[in-house]
Order: C-alpha cells, then structure tokens, then sequence
C-alpha cells in the first residue's frame, strides 16, 4: 500500500513537471505533493502503531509465561510439603494456633519477670539468713507446686537442710557426695535416665532438678526440686530463685561478716568494747536481772616483759578459750582492750555470776598446770542489783576487781563484799 501511494504520488509529480510552466500546472502540481505528503504521514502513523501493539503483546506474553513459571515452581513446592495449607480455612486455624502459643509465651515470660522482680524485692527485706531462707521458702510455695528443699554446706563439708517442704528426694550426707555442689552447674535428673543419674536419690521414679546456688563466686548451697514422674518445667522458676537467693545471701553474709569483724577483737575472737557497749544499753532497756564479771590477768606486763608479747599473745589467747569454755550460750565474753576481760551474764543473779567466776579460774588453773608460764587471774563480780546502769554496774565490779587484786590476787571478790569491808 504504501509503495502505490509513493508510485502514484512520483507520476503526479512527473505530470506537474510537465506542465509547470502554466499556472493551472503550478496549483494542479501543489495540491498534488500536498496529498501524497498527507497520505505519506498517514500511513507512517499506522505502521508506529502496528508496531506499539506488537511489543505489547510481547510483554504480555512474557508477564504471563514468569506467572506460568511461578505457578510451576510453587506446585513443586506443595508436592514437596503435605502439610502445605491449600484450604484457606486451614490456614487461618494454623495461624490462630500459632498466635495463641505465642500469647501464652509471652504470659508465661511476664508472670516469670514478675516472679523474679517480687522476689528480688522480698528477699532485700531480709537481713538475716534464717529470713531469707523464710522467704526462698515461701516463694518456693508459690512457683514450685513439688518438693522443695535448700540444702547448705559448711566450711567443713556438711551439709545442712535450711529450707524443707515435703519429704526429701535424696540424703547426701557430704558436700562430696553431691554431684550438682561438685559440678558447679544445674544438674536434671529423669525417672529411667540411664547410667549418668544420681545415686542418692531416694527412688528411680524420682524427677529432680539441682540448681547451685553461688555467693561470692562460692557455690554455697543447693536448690533442689523433684516430683514423682514427668511432665512439668521448673527450671526457670527454680533458677530464678536460685539465683536470687545466692545474691541475698551473698549480700547479708558480707554485712555480717563486716559487723563481726566491727564488734570483735581480732586477736581472741570475742567481743570488742564496742559490742559490750551495745549489749549494756539493750540490758538497760530491759528489767531482767544480768550481773557483770570483770577479769584481769595477773602480773601480765611482767609475763610480757619476760617471755615477749608473743608469748603475751598465747596467754591471752588461752584465757579466751577459758571464757568459752565455761560461760553458758547466752553470756558473752568481752576483751575491752590489753589483758582485761569482761563477762556479761543476761538473766543471772550476782551471787550465779560468783559461781561462773570460780570456774572459770579453776579451769584456767587446770589449763596452764604444767605450761612453762603459768599465769592466774583476779576477778570482780557485780549485778543489775548494785548499779542503776550497766556503765555503774561495771564501774562496780572493777572496784571489786581491785578489792581481789588488793587481797592476793587468783580469787574472786563481790561488790557487797567490798561495802563491808569499806564499813
């Protein structure tokens, strides 16, 4: 079509040619070129668009060979899988499913976060070990639903059982026989485990989880869990709480230690004269009846100068065990400072404290029988009874201290012994 038109339009160019010279040929040749330019651009229009189409459709088959392809390959995929959700109400089944795990997670993290943080928080209302061993006990009760049991070991290897609930599921006598204090780590042991399963524990259908727990870098103790059977998680609440309690524990242990070592004398152990002080203003407090027991070593400084204080240090050491040995639970024996001694007796009489004071230079006569530096001691003795404070009471049974002195020395003298001398 369009090589006729170009043909006709090159004749009607020729014949305008011809008569070009005329007017009439002149027009005639114009309106000629004009029409065949005309259909020329015509016909060039509908070939682009010929060809617009045809690339159309060549993107269109190419997009739906790419869906074909994508097609192929996700049957592929479902032959693979059986369990391809194909049925779109199956799909949504799966996917509630699947959020409601996710929901019950989320709720088990959130009471577990809370567990730990209520916790945290009880424990650090505790300042002594039998209060947070209380409370380990009482959170026990609340996260474990088994038995549970915090077992301690000393420095000497035995084991103590400070936090009980229900029958014991093993009775390690020794740290030694504990696999998870040896190991150092949490230790789980299932009904028909096997070899590798604890042989203290009491029955083979015993379920038991072993937590350390580790104060100061120490694995002090053992939290332990156990039911009969299968079928419960308690080891994130056990650890949780194992956890906790290790650093409660840590924490009160080290005040301890620190007011110990505030209140103590660090050469014989006892109680320091700040201690004594305290004692004195909590028996003022009080109205029960307490008597005091001033001691002093006779003729120290000369054993001092003699022997040497090292040898000053064992006599005063020896006079310590003495104190120790003889005096009841509930006295406490002081070294206010060089070689006095003070012996305070709650709930006793002047006259009982009398009594204690001769045993206790009887024992220490018995300890340095034969020693190559003998010593003795002199005491005085006053109660509750001879002064209105326990500052005048002990003012007190140092005069009578000096009386003893006065006397000899090696011997025990009374507060009222001295007013009838002093008459």
């Amino acid at each position: 079509m369009l090589s006729s038109t170009l043909v006709c339009g090159a004749a009607m160019v020729g014949v305008a040619t011809e008569a070009v010279t005329s007017p009439v040929g002149i027009a005639l040749a114009l309106t000629s070129s004009a029409f065949g330019l005309g259909v020329f651009v015509g016909c060039w229009a509908i070939l682009r668009r010929s060809l617009r189409r045809l690339r159309t459709q060549q993107e269109d088959s190419s997009f739906t060979l790419a869906l074909a392809l994508d097609g192929i390959r996700v049957g592929a995929v479902v032959e693979r899988h059986d369990s391809w959700p194909l049925d779109l109400d199956d799909a949504v089944t799966r996917l509630a499913r699947e959020h409601g795990d996710l929901r019950r997670t989320i709720e088990h993290e959130r009471l577990q976060s809370s567990f730990s943080r209520d916790l945290t928080e009880a424990l650090e209302l505790s300042d002594s070990e039998s209060e947070v061993f209380a409370t380990a006990g009482r959170a026990a009760d609340m996260a474990l639903s088994g038995r549970f049991h915090v077992i301690c070991t000393d420095e000497e290897g035995d084991l103590s059982w400070e936090v009980t609930r229900g029958t014991p599921a093993c009775a390690c006598p020794k740290a030694r026989n504990c696999p998870a204090l040896r190991k150092g780590r949490t230790l789980e042991f299932h009904p028909g485990g096997g070899l590798a399963r604890c042989a203290q524990l009491s029955s083979p259908e015993t379920h038991a989880i072993c937590v350390p727990v580790s104060a100061a870098g120490q694995t002090i103790a053992i939290a332990q869990s156990s039911w009969e059977g299968s079928g419960r998680d308690d080891l994130k609440a056990l650890e949780s709480l194992s956890t906790a309690l290790g650093a409660r524990l840590g924490v009160v242990r080290t005040l301890d230690e620190r007011e110990q070592q505030a209140s103590t004398d660090p050469l014989t152990g006892l109680a320091n004269r700040r201690h004594m002080g305290s004692i004195g203003e909590e028996l003022d407090e009080g109205t029960a009846d307490y008597a005091v027991i001033a001691c002093d070593l006779d003729h120290f400084k000369k054993l001092n100068d003699t022997w040497g204080h090292d040898c000053g240090d064992r006599c005063l050491k020896l006079f310590a065990r003495v104190l120790s040995e003889v005096c009841r639970q509930a006295d406490t024996p002081c070294r206010p400072g060089g070689e006095e001694f003070t012996v305070v007796l709650p709930e006793s009489s002047a006259m009982n404290a009398v009594i204690v004071a001769e045993r206790i230079r009887v024992r220490l006569a018995q300890a340095v029988r034969g020693s190559a530096t003998p010593f003795t001691v002199s005491m005085g003795v006053a109660g509750r009874e001879h002064g209105d404070t326990f500052e005048n009471t002990l003012c007190l049974a140092d005069a009578a201290l000096y009386t003893a002195k006065e006397s000899g020395r090696d011997r025990v003298s009374l507060y009222g012994s001295l007013e009838e001398v002093a008459a």
